[in-house]
């Protein structure tokens, strides 16, 4: 999840407290924490920290699903795509 630029960490940790929500990890310089909500009111978590004034935007992790083999001709010249198993 992606905090407003104004959102102090008092402010932030208290929303996360009150909601739940346990941060796993952040990247205090783009104002965004990684957290885990437990399953039971999964939904209604969701929705009480999307409509707080201080959060900017949350967003569910999903897994990514290979539908085909990169048909991209400059692939092999990509060093990174393979690294990070994009074909597979």
């Amino acid at each position: 999840m992606t905090f407003t630029a104004g959102a102090d960490d008092a402010a932030e940790a208290a929303l996360l407290s009150g909601a739940g929500a346990t941060e796993t990890a952040s990247v205090p310089v783009l104002h965004m924490r990684f957290i885990d909500i437990p399953e039971d009111g999964f939904a209604a978590v969701l929705d009480e920290l999307r409509a707080s004034p201080i959060v900017a935007s949350v967003d569910i992790d999903r897994e990514r699903s290979v539908e085909a083999t990169p048909d991209d001709t400059a692939y092999p010249e990509q060093w990174a795509l393979p690294k990070i198993g994009w074909d597979q």
